[in-house]
């Protein structure tokens, strides 16, 4: 179980791991940890849309969400977006995407982001934010470790370096398998469009990296997590605001 220790430890602000990146162990974990990073957001949206509006329950949940986290990810889509906001390319961007002050295109990126999912919880009951936001968290952890399974790292040190250096291919295996598992728990048939959209978003980062950077950083990472996180959210307020409920509601 020191896998799952790790993981929480990385990917959370819970103490229960030594600091530093994790070991290889800790990566088919990433998903579950995810989901219980969604558990906790949903449990905050659910105990709060009892006794306020649900756009103030649904900015509860998604700062419970970003608290719990750290910011990890939010921070790295920001870094991400300034950098691409640039104009630069290679080792310039690089740079640009280094300097922890935070730019115009960044503060609009993260901005976006947390107005996108509070607007999309709050247009969902308990019940459907619950299992909305388990499979965003999960699908989420899945895609990034897809990301650090099939792309070059842009540099040979730094958290990217790290992310690629320590999957291998059981590891990213049964990180896929556990989201996709997870995800579909939680949403049933939600599943498949939650996954065609995330795949577009997937796809267009990782070329975008390729091409601007010739690779993936610790940033690209988080940006990576924060665009299947909007993805799938957005997915479930469409489906839902059609009429659809959780399964097993």
């Amino acid at each position: 179980m020191s896998g799952l220790r790790d993981a929480v430890g990385f990917l959370t602000r819970i103490p229960v791991a030594a600091g530093g990146h994790p070991g290889s162990s800790a990566v088919p974990w990433f998903p579950l940890v995810g989901a219980g990073v969604g558990v906790f957001a949903g449990g905050l949206y659910a105990g709060s849309y009892q006794i306020m509006p649900s756009p103030l329950a649904a900015l509860v949940a998604v700062a419970g969400g970003i608290l719990l986290t750290g910011a990890f990810h939010e921070d790295g889509f920001a870094d991400t977006a300034d950098a691409l906001g640039s104009g630069k390319a290679g080792r310039t961007a690089l740079e640009v995407m280094r300097d922890s002050r935070l730019g115009t295109y960044g503060s609009i990126a993260v901005t976006i982001s947390i107005l996108w999912r509070v607007l999309a919880v709050a247009a969902l009951d308990p019940l459907q934010a619950v299992a909305g936001l388990v499979m965003a968290h999960a699908l989420a952890r899945s895609a990034t470790v897809l990301l650090m399974a099939t792309t070059r790292p842009a540099r040979d040190e730094g958290l990217g370096h790290s992310g690629v250096t320590m999957v291998n291919r059981v590891g990213a295996a049964t990180a896929m398998v556990s989201g996709l598992f997870i995800a579909g728990v939680a949403g049933g048939w939600w599943l498949i469009p939650a996954v065609l959209v995330g795949a577009v978003g997937f796809v267009w980062l990782r070329q975008v990296a390729m091409t601007r950077f010739s690779g993936i950083t610790g940033d690209v990472l988080g940006a990576c997590e924060q665009l299947t996180e909007l993805a799938v959210i957005a997915v479930v307020a469409v489906v839902t605001w059609g009429g659809s409920d959780p399964w097993w509601a």
